[in-house]
């Protein structure tokens, strides 16, 4: 989504002075959101105040308007003791707008005050499988000397209204927002971005450590399990007849493409194409050079089926779900698979538009059984080695020294779930890193990423084939 704020000014060159006469035109959310997924679910969505103008009005079932923290809170009450069902929606902007920006402490504590107050009678109006979800989308601190976002990480906080003791994130997403509401509401998996907080790994867990009132240390929170393999089986068998209505018989071949590699696109003779969106399962990509669509044609000759672009871990995607393409394409028919992505340089073996064939993957993406050292995966007798980071930020010079130092080529932020996923499904495995960049420059952005892959796929066909 986003915004266009439009503030007019008074007065003379110079000494102008700012107006109340503010006017804020929004646009439209570019893709699907979770309000939008929870419509199309029947799940009824209430916005109250601001909230509905940020999302340009879409996503909505029902709306009240409301201004000031007082007059929001008080529209929120009053659609609990009505028994709204569904989701009611909505945020306060005193908080920035009022107290932070200007830092006024005083005032902002007292809000604090007058909200908890409010909060109390709010737990109490809850069903037993409500839920109340408190967060932010960024912090003014008013006892800062800034006036403006001195906060860049801000608490979420969830209550659900059953026995679930308390517990810690150490870090999260955004999206894991709408991702735990669609959760909740509807008791899908959620299908975009982010994760449903209740699914938090136990390594990133914190215990409180005792139970209010109590003093007994709280027993650890049931943890829902991953899906089982019956139900991943279950889901790729879908997904493959899913592909098999779309684009027919299944080629011999996959190939799955890494950012801006989708120009390779261009040099197929295609047969029939389909989007990630109509396969079950499948997370469409939220990352700019990943186009999520599939391709079966042909190149150079040689049949195979394209997926441009791929969902990742610093998306909030799980490992589940980052496999599920890889399961899918052998339940369709698929016997071979490369997989091709954009990496930085971290020696002078990989330059800029050249390509290395990957012999070894070290996974620093999660480290089973709690190992403080990463998982070494082996592919073939091929001599480069690809680090794979969690993402989504580049190297700085400190991390390509460290990578360098234990035997690293090229890194990126994907590759690991992937590989496991090919050698668990029992598919014969090509990796390929196409190089854009010299790792821990500071100047590399993902566009400029985007750029010298597109650039280098036109020489990567002869590569991304044979396996």
């Amino acid at each position: 989504m986003g915004r266009v704020i439009a503030r007019p000014f008074q007065g003379e060159p110079g000494s102008f002075v700012r107006t109340k006469g503010r006017r804020d035109f929004s646009v439209p959310p570019s893709g699907p959101t979770y309000l939008d997924r929870l419509q199309e679910h029947g799940v009824p969505v209430h916005g109250v105040g601001k909230v509905v103008d940020l999302f340009a009005g879409r996503g909505f079932s029902t709306t009240t308007q409301a201004s000031g923290n007082a007059d929001v809170l008080r529209a929120v009450g009053e659609a609990l003791a009505e028994g709204h069902s569904g989701l009611i929606f909505a945020n306060l902007v005193d908080f920035d707008m009022e107290w932070g920006h200007r830092n006024d402490a005083e005032r902002f504590a007292a809000a604090l005050v007058y909200l908890d107050n409010r909060l109390g009678r709010f737990l109490s109006l809850l069903e037993p499988t409500d839920a109340l979800i408190i967060t932010a989308d960024h912090g003014c601190d008013p006892t800062t000397a800034s006036t403006e976002h001195s906060r860049e990480h801000v608490p979420l906080l969830l209550h659900l209204s059953d026995d679930t003791p308390a517990h810690r994130v150490r870090r999260g997403y955004f999206s894991d927002s709408g991702a735990t509401v669609f959760a909740l509401l509807t008791g899908w998996e959620p299908d975009l971005a982010g994760r449903d907080l209740r699914d938090i790994p136990a390594s990133s867990r914190f215990l409180c450590s005792v139970q209010p009132g109590t003093g007994v240390p709280p027993a650890v929170p049931p943890r829902r399990r991953r899906r089982s393999r019956g139900a991943q089986r279950a889901d790729a068998r879908r997904a493959a007849s899913n592909l098999s209505e779309r684009l027919g018989d299944a080629p011999e071949r996959a190939v799955i493409l890494g950012s801006g590699l989708d120009a390779l696109l261009a040099q197929i003779d295609a047969e029939a194409q389909c989007r990630f969106q109509h396969i079950h399962g499948w997370r469409d990509p939220g990352v700019a050079g990943h186009r999520g669509i599939v391709v079966v044609g042909r190149l150079e000759g040689v049949r195979a089926v394209f997926l441009s672009g791929r969902a990742h871990l610093y998306e909030g995607i799980s490992p589940d779900a980052l496999s599920l393409p890889i399961f899918s394409l052998r339940e369709w028919g698929v016997e071979q698979v490369t997989l091709t992505y954009a990496a930085g340089a971290l020696n002078d073996r990989g330059q800029a538009g050249s390509a290395l064939v990957i012999g070894t993957v070290m996974d620093f993406q999660g480290f089973p059984g709690g190992s403080s050292r990463p998982t070494n995966l082996c592919i073939g007798p091929e001599p480069s080695v690809y680090a794979a980071l969690p993402g989504p930020h580049y190297e700085t010079r400190a991390d390509v020294r460290v990578l360098a130092a234990l035997g690293a080529d090229v890194v990126g932020m994907s590759c690991a779930v992937e590989v496991r996923a090919a050698r668990a499904a029992g598919l014969a495995l090509r990796v390929v890193a196409i190089v854009t960049n010299r790792a821990g420059e500071t100047h590399t952005d993902h566009e400029a990423v985007l750029r010298e892959a597109a650039r280098a796929a036109g020489g990567a066909a002869r590569l991304v084939l044979p396996v």
